[in-house]
């Protein structure tokens, strides 16, 4: 009879996984001409590992777990409002934005390592597929005091603003650039009106040349993602 693994510091026995296989999103993304006019689907397998989540099975709380379809909301705006040229950059994005710590208003357990792989299906001749794997844990992503960014790129930024209770954020209007906002939970205010988490936000037409106030009325902090990129 095989013997069972032994559990240490680094990596316990305990080994629970949300996987997320074979999702989809059509996007932007590549270097050669015609890949920054055209989209292309972009295929992802996601595996998170948590902490035991034994007390959200017990209590089926989410809290103690993560949501998958919040993730699948994450990967869509990252992807199709970034218009990565690199798998590389992508997946940088992606890793570090779900390993960072939750913020304090959001209700999901810390995920501890992730695997992640993008393919092309479309970047080769059939039935060859372009493919790019990455593999973090949280220790590589944690942010340092004070630090917001995911990354930053002459044409793109990207970065998790949090809204302190009672507080008004206010960004001028940037005729060269385009901006794109994904709460992370309920309870802001963009121009004045409340948006639900994981919807996201991009000025009507007369907004787009407003400057864009976010304000948070509630007792807590609330965050969101933040993409801006040059027109």
């Amino acid at each position: 009879m095989p013997k069972l693994p032994k559990a240490n510091k680094l990596w316990p026995v305990q080994r629970d996984v949300i996987a997320i296989q074979n999702y989809r999103v059509e996007c932007l993304v590549g270097m050669y001409a015609h890949e920054r006019t055209t989209p292309q689907p972009l295929e992802i397998d996601l595996r998170l590992h948590l902490p035991c989540v034994d007390e959200a099975a017990q209590q089926e709380s989410l809290t103690q777990s993560v949501d998958y379809a919040a993730i699948a909301k994450q990967l869509d705006f990252f992807l199709q409002q970034g218009h990565f040229q690199l798998l590389e950059s992508a997946a940088y994005v992606i890793a570090k934005a779900l390993l960072w710590p939750p913020s304090r208003s959001e209700s999901r357990n810390a995920i501890h390592h992730l695997e992640l792989t993008l393919r092309k299906p479309n970047a080769l001749r059939y039935p060859a597929c372009a493919q790019f794997h990455l593999a973090r844990d949280a220790e590589w992503a944690h942010p340092t005091a004070g630090q917001s960014t995911l990354l930053t790129l002459p044409h793109l930024s990207i970065r998790r603003l949090d809204i302190p209770p009672h507080e008004t954020l206010s960004f001028p209007f940037n005729p060269n650039a385009m901006r794109r906002l994904l709460p992370l939970t309920s309870g802001l205010h963009i121009h004045d009106q409340p948006w639900p988490a994981m919807r996201m936000w991009q000025p009507s037409r007369a907004q787009s040349t407003q400057p864009v106030t976010l304000h948070n009325p509630t007792e807590h902090m609330h965050s969101l993602w933040c993409i801006e990129r040059c027109l």
